[in-house]
């Protein structure tokens, strides 16, 4: 009997530590919200007032597929991070995890990420990016 139980707790315990561990922030994010607004929404506004028709040229005139591609993060193992906005050449930098917190330095410029397993979340000149997987 004593022996089941110590089994028990020994499995109780490891589950208890592979859930604490989280999940991994590596991965390609792609921008989902600006300031609060879609990223179609934000960019129609930053642009002055374009329609859909004139934002999927746009899109195709810089080479993404997508709303979303417009900006990408990508971290990769061992520390690297690659960057990408409007389908310019990527930006190459690092990346650490502390806790929920991921700073993401390129260009010596870092910036710091709240981090929940699946969303980027940071504050930048003032507005609020939301990046997710």
């Amino acid at each position: 009997m004593k022996r089941i139980i110590a089994i028990a707790l020994a499995a109780v315990m490891l589950l208890a530590i592979l859930a604490s561990c989280g999940a991994s922030p590596e991965g390609k994010y792609y921008i989902k919200e600006v300031g609060g607004k879609s990223v179609k929404d934000a960019l129609m506004e930053t642009l002055g007032g374009l329609t859909d028709a004139a934002i999927d040229e746009f899109l195709e005139q810089v080479g993404i597929d997508s709303i979303e591609e417009y900006m990408t993060i990508e971290l990769k193992p061992g520390g690297k991070a690659v960057t990408q906005v409007a389908g310019e050449s990527s930006s190459e930098g690092t990346w650490e995890q502390n806790g929920d917190k991921i700073t993401i330095n390129v260009n010596d410029e870092p910036v710091e990420f709240d981090f929940n397993g699946t969303t980027l979340v940071a504050s930048i000149a003032g507005q609020e990016y939301v990046f997710s997987k």
